[in-house]
């Protein structure tokens, strides 16, 4: 219980620069529990991380509406590097 605390309390002073990962990862449903509920806690209280996580979750949905063509379509536009386009191949085949 001391450790769920802990990381609640840890999470809540990251700095904010930290927060945009665990605010994907939250969207993605890979956040530990404890460190979800700070990440929460933390967006309570700071306006820039709430506005910063509105924004990622407006794209999450945005993506999730794509079509699997459109999908298909951007990942093999050649403007997009080849590793984040493997790394999005692999993120979207995973759903």
């Amino acid at each position: 219980m001391i450790a769920f605390v802990r990381e609640i309390v840890r999470v809540i002073n990251e700095p904010c620069r930290s927060h945009s990962a665990m605010m994907s990862a939250s969207l993605d449903g890979r956040l530990p529990r404890a460190t979800r509920i700070g990440l929460s806690i933390h967006m309570v209280l700071c306006g820039p991380c709430r506005r910063l996580f509105a924004q990622f979750t407006f794209l999450h949905k945005a993506a999730k509406e794509l079509g699997r063509e459109a999908q298909d379509r951007i990942l093999r536009t050649e403007a997009m590097p080849d590793d984040v386009r493997d790394r999005l191949n692999a993120r979207l085949r995973g759903r």
